[in-house]
């Protein structure tokens, strides 16, 4: 649907641009990850290997040793294009974000679900383009979010993912 929760520390400021757009930062799920994931299979690549669609270790085709690792899977998890590593106990506020891109923020954040969902319903924030949705539809998106995280709303308590 393109919008996810984001759990965030509670001071956290979305950076802008000069013009005062957002600008957009990739999640930062398992950044850290991500990196040594990156340079591992950069550095087997470089040795003449990649995994292949099976998990298992193989050799470069013809193809593939024609491209740098770079070429093939692209450039390496920048730091400063994905939201700061924060420590759990940091992470006590909730905000909605796009993630059709690498992500905007479309609300301020919030210490619950209740208050995140009311907001977006009282400020008619889009769920997709410039269409609205009902508080129902917006706890469900908060629910379903790709974020692993416990949404506590009155008459309900789920775990999502």
């Amino acid at each position: 649907m393109g919008r996810e929760v984001r759990r965030v520390h509670k001071d956290w400021q979305h950076p802008k641009r000069e013009d005062g757009r957002h600008i957009p930062l990739w999640n930062v799920e398992k950044l850290t990850q991500r990196i040594e994931n990156w340079d591992k299979e950069a550095k087997l690549w470089n040795g003449g290997f990649c995994y292949g669609r099976d998990g298992k270790l193989e050799p470069l085709s013809d193809y593939q040793k024609s491209r740098t690792y770079l070429q093939w899977v692209g450039d390496r998890p920048d730091p400063e294009k994905h939201m700061p590593e924060w420590r759990e106990e940091e992470l006590t506020h909730l905000m909605m974000y796009e993630d059709t891109s690498e992500g905007t923020p479309i609300s301020p954040a919030f210490t619950t679900a209740e208050e995140l969902i009311q907001w977006l319903v009282d400020n008619k924030a889009p769920v997709f383009a410039y269409q609205t949705a009902s508080y129902e539809t917006w706890m469900s998106i908060v629910e379903n979010s790709a974020n692993s995280l416990v949404v506590m709303v009155p008459g309900r308590n789920t775990k999502s993912n």
